[in-house]
């Protein structure tokens, strides 16, 4: 969840000093777009160069930007934590070599750089994410210090500051590690791709098309929110961010259509929870998932497809019973655009993401094929007034970037003090003890644990903390369990998403509802029953790897047409509409058919379709009897 504390509030500074804010605001977001351009075109500097300067500039950007917004004793703070936040990156950018050296002698003035960017780091997570990161790194570095006065089996003999400090600091495994990495590499490239993307509107081909394809149908309107949703999210990477872009055109569009306004903003919710699981982009999670598993990024997205398939299937499902269930009307025709006339007037602007897949499939590392992709949509958008970036609106995209990098690169810094005092005092891999011995050996306790953690932590923490967090601390148990890698991070990576739609803190639900004008609670439940699939097929694929897409390709081909026709099931579980109203007591009955239906095996296969078709039965009265009450 994202605070943004100190900058919710409008602009205060006025006159010459307001003006001197955005000038320095737009000539740093510039700066951050063309330094990540020009890397991602000739390849990253050092990984500690490289890092340090993202972090020191994205750190930088937020207190100018909370400076800017703030009173004057608050403004003279965050300029002054602004200025302080430099001073590693040009230390370590003027003394790589030295530093690499010297490695192991620790000098005071490295120990108070240190100091600097790990606080830097911890009032950054604090002001953009909140206090539950904070806390967990704050008991880690307690951890560092302390650990010595614990129980031997999770205790150890002690650090100094300066080990702790140099440790964090001066080493590819603390604050500039693998995460911010990612973020330094491939994920803010991403970002700008996203912005570009919606600053030349992108967001309204998608749904214009969306809405060409499906308005006929009844329904229709649902069907936009969902595709336009997977589509968008994909880019963008966050639900919420979703639901505000997409849903303020699909929820009163629903409800037009006849459903309900609950129902309307829990399809769009759901939806657009399901974004960051959708190929080929992913948000940011798939980047460091790379960075996490060794396989190669295409790999991921090919492992994903079918899961998050399946999930928008089940949506679909959904929305189909739905628009049964409350004799939804086609939108009327002098509605839908022209499907034809769209695609030859604006969809040149989707060019960037095919071409962006191929040079991916072509084996281009994702910074550069996000270079081409980012150059040929610029490019593109010179073709129509419409469309077309001025100087101010490069500027607005540059700094809808960095605001939108900030949670992102904020949690990977903070969860690398995590992931470092993990590395340094051995204690990761103790935890991963810990859970095969909590499990009792027993793999499906193991992920039920995983699961329920993932979602505590997810209530608190963005997406990106929570998978950072988890890949250390699980994800190696359940690898250690036998559980093929990459489903293990997949697993982790589908239940930190979870908690978007999970009461009590359903965030995109909650913004969907206040876009519907529905209640919140009873949305979150609604969109949570809705996006089901997102709970279950976790464990389906750990279970059946052909999910995955790994395994014998009849055993992978048989997996997808059951799991297609399991998800058409759940759909009738969820909405409690086959034909007519179904009872609970069949609804429950179905939707454990359902999931034997999905789960990969020819023997569950079989035994799915007796009891689905037990469950599903409904009278021809009932129907009529609903339909006229509606």
């Amino acid at each position: 969840m994202t605070t943004m504390y100190g900058l919710n509030a409008p602009d205060q500074k006025a006159g010459a000093i307001g003006l001197a804010f955005k000038f320095a605001l737009g000539v740093l977001v510039v700066g951050m777009a063309l330094f990540h351009l020009y890397t991602a075109y000739y390849g990253p500097y050092t990984a500690l160069q490289q890092r340090i300067v993202h972090l020191s500039a994205i750190c930088g950007f937020l207190f100018l930007l909370a400076a800017s917004r703030a009173g004057l004793f608050k403004s003279i703070l965050f300029l002054a934590l602004g200025v302080a936040i430099t001073l590693p990156s040009f230390y370590i950018g003027l003394n790589f070599n030295e530093i690499i050296m010297t490695a192991g002698l620790v000098t005071d003035r490295q120990v108070i750089l240190g100091t600097i960017t790990i606080v830097a780091v911890l009032i950054a997570t604090r002001m953009v994410i909140g206090w539950p990161l904070v806390i967990i790194a704050l008991t880690a570095l307690s951890y560092a210090f302390l650990g010595h006065l614990l129980p031997e089996s999770i205790g150890h003999t002690g650090y100094s500051v300066s080990r702790v400090v140099s440790h964090l600091f001066l080493t590819t495994e603390g604050v500039l590690g693998t995460p911010v990495g990612s973020s330094a590499t491939y994920i803010f490239v991403f970002v700008l791709f996203g912005a570009l993307l919606q600053k030349t509107g992108m967001g309204d081909i998608f749904i214009g098309l969306g809405h060409a394809l499906t308005g006929k149908y009844a329904g229709g309107p649902a069907y936009v929110a969902v595709l336009s949703s997977a589509m968008f999210g994909s880019i963008n990477g966050s639900a919420v961010a979703n639901v505000a872009s997409t849903g303020t055109f699909t929820i009163p569009l629903m409800k037009r259509a006849g459903y309900k306004p609950q129902t309307a903003a829990a399809i769009e919710a759901a939806a657009s929870s399901g974004g960051q699981i959708m190929p080929p982009i992913m948000g940011a999670a798939a980047f460091l998932m790379v960075s996490f598993t060794g396989i190669p990024y295409i790999e991921i997205t090919a492992h994903a497809l079918v899961p998050a398939l399946l999930f928008f299937g089940a949506i679909f499902a959904a929305v189909h019973f739905d628009a049964a269930k409350y004799n939804v009307q086609p939108v009327s025709a002098d509605e839908i655009p022209d499907f034809w006339k769209l695609l030859t007037s604006k969809g040149y602007m989707l060019l960037p993401i095919p071409i962006l897949i191929y040079f991916l499939i072509d084996g281009y590392t994702p910074y550069r094929a996000g270079f081409y992709a980012i150059a040929i949509a610029f490019a593109l958008s010179l073709f129509s007034k419409d469309t077309r970036l001025t100087p101010s609106k490069l500027v607005e995209t540059c700094h809808d970037a960095a605001v939108n990098i900030l949670p992102v690169a904020v949690a990977c810094a903070c969860a690398g003090i995590v992931i470092g005092i993990l590395t340094l005092t051995g204690l990761g891999l103790k935890l991963s003890g810990l859970i095969v011995d909590a499990s009792g050996g027993y793999l499906f306790v193991a992920l039920v644990l995983t699961a329920l953690t993932s979602i505590v932590l997810g209530m608190g923490l963005p997406t990106v903390g929570v998978y950072l967090l988890l890949a250390v601390l699980v994800a190696p148990a359940l690898v250690q369990m036998g559980v093929p890698m990459i489903a293990a991070h997949l697993f982790i990576f589908y239940y930190g998403l979870v908690s978007a739609i999970t009461p009590p803190v359903a965030l995109a639900s909650y913004a969907a509802a206040a876009i519907a004008g529905s209640k919140p609670l009873e949305t979150s439940v609604e969109s949570f029953m809705i996006g089901l699939a997102k709970v279950i097929v976790p464990f389906l694929f750990v279970y059946g790897p052909e999910l995955l897409l790994i395994g014998e390709p009849l055993d992978i081909g048989l997996a997808v047409i059951t799991g297609g026709l399991g998800v058409y099931a759940l759909g009738i579980t969820t909405t409690g509409w086959w034909k007519g109203p179904i009872s609970w007591w069949r609804r429950l009955v179905t939707g454990a058919g359902a999931i034997l239906l999905m789960y990969p095996g020819l023997w569950s296969d079989l035994a799915s379709i007796p009891i689905i078709l037990a469950g599903c039965w409904a009278f021809r009265d009932q129907q009529q009897l609903v339909l006229r009450k509606h």
